[in-house]
Parts: structure tokens; sequence; C-alpha cells
């Protein structure tokens, strides 16, 4: 399986919530070391006024959450250009966790979806159907199109929703970034299915599954137009 989320929401937290605490450290130094007096060196220390030390604190203050939100705009449009999609949208749960080509074999094509739905390559979560949505090579040829000429996008919404075996959870129009429909694309023969992964957890209070079963279950969704 090749996955296709990326980490760069994560990292971009981490990275943002890195430098503003640098950023307080060096406030915190610059006060308790007599910042306001070496900024005021000229002026009697009797007669500057206590809300001198507070103006200053508050410029400090709005300057770090200023500094740190530029670095955070900075950082989303270097991973924008990298992973070709929205990080609030690369970690998105309606996007497909990674994808999984069906190569072609000496095996016929229900005994290696047989295999597919039983010992899959995706981790499978507690709670939670594992779908594996299959696309022949030309219905990606076709989203990827679309993609580039039509929407000018960096994601395709495929045009259907899934019910699960539960009659109640449905995969609602999932999605694929660009990136990861022309890295499966790269992989694939034009008689080869890729199965995009998604996971899809049980909603607690409708779906009986929730209760009476709480591992997961696999559910896949083949198009049948590759052989």
């Amino acid at each position: 399986m090749t996955k296709t989320k990326s980490v760069a929401y994560d990292i971009l937290t981490v990275i943002t919530i890195f430098l503003s605490a640098i950023i307080g450290m060096i406030l915190s130094l610059f006060i308790s070391l007599g910042g306001i007096t070496v900024l005021c060196r000229d002026i009697p220390h009797d007669k500057i006024p206590e809300v001198a030390y507070q103006l200053v604190v508050v410029f400090f203050l709005v300057f770090s959450l200023g500094l740190a939100t530029g670095i955070n705009h900075l950082i989303i449009r270097v991973f924008r250009s990298i992973f070709h999609c929205e990080i609030d949208e690369c970690n998105s749960k309606e996007y497909a966790d990674g994808f999984y080509v069906l190569f072609r074999s000496d095996q016929t094509r229900e005994d290696r979806l047989s295999n597919l739905k039983a010992d899959g390559p995706a981790g499978c979560d507690d709670g939670a159907y594992t779908v594996y949505l299959g696309m022949s090579y030309d219905e990606l040829e076709v989203a990827i199109y679309r993609m580039l000429n039509k929407y000018k996008s960096a994601y395709y919404a495929i045009p259907h929703s899934y019910i699960m075996p539960d009659g109640v959870t449905c995969l609602e129009s999932p999605k694929i970034t660009l990136r990861a429909a022309m890295q499966a694309k790269d992989k694939m023969r034009e008689d080869e299915t890729v199965f995009f992964i998604y996971h899809v957890s049980y909603p607690e209070r409708k779906s009986q599954l929730a209760h009476t079963n709480k591992h997961s279950e696999v559910v896949v969704i083949d198009t049948g137009d590759a052989s």
C-alpha cells in the first residue's frame, strides 16, 4: 500500500508552536533582564511610568503572534506547492489514506478481490470500516483530466456515495488528491485496478455494529471495469 496523506498539518503545528515558544522565552528573558530599562536608559528609572512596561509587554506579545502567523502562512504555501493540496484537506477523513494496485496475476479476479478483503495491506481501525474503493485505469485518467483541465483543482470528489453493510454508515463523496492520482497512475497498467483506501467510523448512536462489533470490517467496492 502506498500512503497518500501528508503529515503537513502536524509538522506545521509543531513548527508554529516551537517558534512561538522560542519567541515567548526571548520576550520573558528580555523583560526579566531589565530590557525596558535598556530601552529607556536615557530616562531616569523612577520616571519610567508603569504603563511603559505594560506597553512593551503588549508590543512583544502582538509581535510574537504576528510573527508566528506569518511563518504559519509561509509554511502553508510551501507545503501546498509540495503536496498539491490544502494542508487541512490533505488530512481530512474524506480523503484516501492510501492506495493499493491490484496487479495482474494467475489468480482469477474474484480470488484476488477475496484475498484483498481477507488480508489487505491497510491497517484496520477498531470501530470503523476499512473501505477499498476501486477505480479502473480509464476512470483514473478521467479524474486526473478533470482536476488538471476542467476544475483546475488539486483534488477530485468521486460523484458517488456508498452505503456500508449496516445500512446506516455512508462513505460520502470520497476524495482523492491530484498527487495520489498521479502516483497511482504511474504504478498501474491499463488493464489493472487501483483501490483507494478509506477508514469510515461507525456512527455510534445509529449503527448497530457500533455496539455489537468493535472490530474493523473490510468492504471492497469494485468497479469491475478491469479484468
